[in-house]
């Protein structure tokens, strides 16, 4: 996985928004709603737990949030709407993991600004998207309001 960031290979599922591309997320083929999505939980588990450095760790946790995002869109297709909004929720905890992991690092001050600048932009990235997931009617409006609520309070928080 790592391997296909580097070389740019990993991220290929355009967000489109306003006919405009803003973003690339990584394919995500097992979804929420799959009996085999407990192999993929494992594996996200181990991949995490077998790495020793701290930033490919924040690396992997960053392509997981986008990889839950990836599952959202996938479940949206789907009319999994309870699990869309899961998806998102798992999302944004995990760019809350990846700020508290980077900001417990001393001294990689370029890596930090970086991974800092990355979080930014995948936090404005994740609030267009639930605002336009929001303007389905099918869709838990206290559910979305609350998940709307939080990536503002986060995006807030980086300013």
């Amino acid at each position: 996985m790592s391997k296909e960031e580097k070389e740019g290979r990993l991220r290929t599922e355009s967000v489109i928004i306003n006919e405009v591309e803003i973003y690339k997320l990584p394919q995500s083929q097992v979804s929420r709603s799959s009996a085999y999505y407990w192999i993929k939980e494992t594996r996200d588990w181990i991949w995490l737990k077998f790495s020793f450095d701290e930033e490919k760790i924040i690396r992997i946790t960053l392509i997981l949030a986008d990889k839950k995002v990836s599952e959202a869109r996938n479940l949206m297709e789907k009319e999994k709407y309870a699990l869309v909004l899961e998806s998102y929720q798992k999302a944004i905890e995990k760019l809350k993991e990846a700020e508290k992991m980077v900001n417990k690092i001393e001294k990689k001050d370029i890596f930090k600004s970086e991974i800092k600048n990355q979080i930014k932009n995948m936090t404005q990235v994740y609030k267009k998207m639930i605002e336009e997931m929001g303007k389905n009617d099918k869709i838990d409006e206290q559910k979305y309001l609350l998940l709307l609520q939080e990536i503002n309070e986060f995006e807030k928080k980086q300013n």
